[in-house]
């Protein structure tokens, strides 16, 4: 079960009669007014009358501060263990929120079940004054608790604040992305249960692919601009294996077969890499069918071999930007690529049918062979795809 909540005020997450959980919304700027989780209090007869009180900065037992630095611990014998660490995977993956600085606070309550109710806090600070938690809790359902009929329930506040549906979600980044267009979905894509899949799976399945095509369009953009105008290394490199002067399709064509498949291998791998529920864990993230966060490419740190770089931001330049300037740079990025991807196919139809996009007329150079066929032997080793003999020759 998942708690919305929009407005300022005081909510109950629990109320039975053993425990009290409560949470305590406030507005913050990084939210634009909207109300985010900044405090969460737990008391009645399980606790002995005793009151626990986390919030992102503080935390007190019965108004007496506690969990002093990472890496500290509270516990009251017979009641409960308290431990604030690094350790644990993130509630939330679509925050913005930068999973190498984790603070959790693990909660585990003497409640009379084996498994005991567990309660996980996760404190992440936006920019100085826009501190948030995100809460998780497990515990076996009580008489008189919705849904009675359950025989254990968890509950989950997701995202910096309030939680909208995947589909709000999307007609609201739509809005923030084109104020005039808005969200735009003639087909009903988003609706369909695709795969026999649910909305949110559907949802972010479709922004995962509109962000990974719109960075592969801004490549291949780029790519094209400069082959075009002839630019290459000023030394021997990859561009040493085609003739100079090719416009850049007919530069694809001439790599050599060989060539062409450690590159697709190459892509496959990151592809794998991004998919793989290893990687993401290792990094404190879900898939972005499951609740993860769209376009995001896990470091290498599940790797056999660890790379101390990651394939996106290598030099962590985006990691101290708040979750705000993230946002709007996600924007940015998605309008860019949107662009690319007009922009790449507009290259592409006028180097095969000059003057059909007259802007482009005389600038792009004409292409007679197949861009739907990119594997067609038409390099110095040509032969039949599927011949693999030839390779070996």
């Amino acid at each position: 079960m998942r708690a919305d909540y929009y407005s300022s005020g005081d909510y109950y997450l629990v109320k039975s009669g053993p425990v009290s959980i409560q949470a305590q919304y406030l507005p913050t700027k990084f939210t634009n007014g909207l109300a985010v989780t900044k405090m969460v209090a737990i008391g009645g007869p399980v606790l002995k009358g005793n009151k626990l009180i986390i919030g992102p900065l503080t935390a007190t037992w019965n108004g007496a501060p506690i969990l002093g630095q990472l890496g500290s611990h509270f516990s009251q014998p017979g009641l409960l263990t308290v431990n604030y660490d690094a350790s644990g995977a993130l509630i939330d993956t679509t925050g913005g929120v930068d999973a190498s600085k984790k603070q959790i606070v693990h909660i585990k309550i003497t409640d009379g079940s084996p498994e005991g109710l567990s309660v996980q806090v996760n404190r992440w600070t936006a920019s100085p004054g826009d501190e948030y938690v995100n809460w998780k809790i497990d515990m076996h359902a009580r008489p008189g608790q919705a849904p009675t009929a359950a025989p254990a329930l968890s509950l989950v506040s997701q995202a910096a604040g309030p939680v909208m549906s995947a589909k709000d979600d999307l007609v609201a980044f739509a809005k923030e992305c084109n104020p005039v267009l808005g969200y735009y979905d003639p087909l009903g894509l988003a609706d369909l249960p695709l795969w026999e899949q649910d909305q949110e799976a559907v949802i972010g399945w479709l922004r995962h692919s509109e962000i990974k095509h719109g960075r592969i369009a801004m490549a291949a953009f780029v790519g094209y601009i400069v082959h075009t105008n002839g630019i290459t290394f000023p030394f021997a490199g990859p561009q040493s294996v085609v003739p100079a002067g090719l416009s850049a399709p007919e530069v694809w064509d001439a790599i050599p077969f060989p060539a062409k498949l450690q590159i697709i291998a190459f892509i496959g791998v990151l592809e794998h890499v991004s998919e793989d529920k290893n990687f993401l864990e290792a990094d404190g993230m879900k898939h972005y069918m499951r609740g993860g966060k769209p376009g995001y490419m896990p470091s290498f740190s599940a790797n056999v071999h660890p790379v101390p770089l990651k394939l996106f931001d290598p030099f962590n330049f985006t990691g101290k930007l708040t979750a705000e300037s993230k946002a709007k740079k996600l924007a940015a990025e998605v309008n860019n690529g949107r662009l690319a991807m007009i922009g790449i196919m507009g290259f592409l139809a006028e180097s095969k049918v000059p003057g059909s996009v007259p802007a482009l007329s005389g600038i792009i150079k004409p292409y007679d062979g197949d861009v739907m066929a990119p594997f067609l032997p038409t390099g110095p080793d040509s032969y039949d795809l599927w011949t693999i003999g030839n390779i070996w020759s």
